[in-house]
């Protein structure tokens, strides 16, 4: 079974929270219910290797598997980062990190953060996005078939929806393939629903950020939802939290 440092993938919605920086808040993200940091460094207000790799130490001490992510330009990055310092940045956070994102269209770059990631044993995330529209069946497949020849642990799909039949779409995707381990999101207002129906399909993990944006939904209110939609996703986080009572309705 699949795991991103001791959390296990593939039997219970996973929620991921986004965070660009070390926050007073992150000491109580497990207690909220997150399951993953995910560290978007290219977010960040300084990208010198050394503070990055500061930054990243402090989020590690409150006890999270990270995801390191260093967004390209081209698929919603921040910052415009080099090729070179993106590589020279993966290579500092990989031995602190559980897993690392690259996306699919880096090209050598993402061969050099598959060795990196290698060494350091981080699961390997190969991401696309396309900010736009839902690519249609067959690019999906072409997306997912180069990803998993590019070595991927985990394909991210993250798709713009401009209509239900994109979310639609996309979510009978997953359904079929959730065999090549799949994250997989309808962006925008229109895919917001995604972020709790996606799981259902076979999705690994749904994201969130400390600052929502992009029809994701917030942090308390994914949890409160997917606790009533998903039993078992309710049931571990009682036993994890150690709560008295079952969410409304549940009990």
């Amino acid at each position: 079974m699949l795991k991103i440092g001791k959390v296990q993938l593939g039997q219970i919605p996973r929620v991921v929270l986004g965070v660009s920086g070390n926050y007073t808040a992150l000491s109580r993200a497990s207690e909220s219910g997150v399951d993953i940091l995910e560290i978007r460094v290219d977010q960040f207000d300084r990208i010198e290797p050394e503070y990055v790799l500061s930054e990243v130490k402090t989020i590690k001490k409150h006890n999270l598997p990270l995801i390191g992510t260093i967004r390209a330009k081209g698929e919603g990055g921040k910052a415009r980062i080099s090729d070179s310092m993106r590589i020279a940045l993966y290579q500092k956070i990989a031995p602190w990190v559980e897993a690392v994102d690259v996306e699919l269209i880096s090209g050598s770059t993402l061969g050099e953060v598959r060795s990196i990631a290698s060494k350091s044993k981080n699961v390997l995330i190969v991401s696309h996005h396309n900010f736009s529209k839902t690519p249609d069946e067959r690019e999906l497949k072409e997306i997912a078939q180069k990803a998993l020849s590019s070595g991927a642990d985990i394909i991210k799909i993250a798709a713009f929806a401009q209509n239900e039949n994109d979310v639609i779409r996309l979510f009978e995707f997953t359904s079929r393939n959730k065999d090549k381990k799949l994250v997989t999101i309808a962006m925008g207002a229109k895919g917001s629903i995604s972020r709790l129906m996606f799981p259902l399909a076979g999705s690994l993990m749904t994201y969130t950020s400390v600052a929502p944006s992009g029809g994701q939904i917030p942090l308390g209110e994914l949890i409160q939802d997917l606790r009533l939609y998903y039993p078992r996703f309710n049931e571990e986080v009682v036993n994890r939290l150690g709560l008295l009572e079952y969410v409304w309705g549940l009990s």
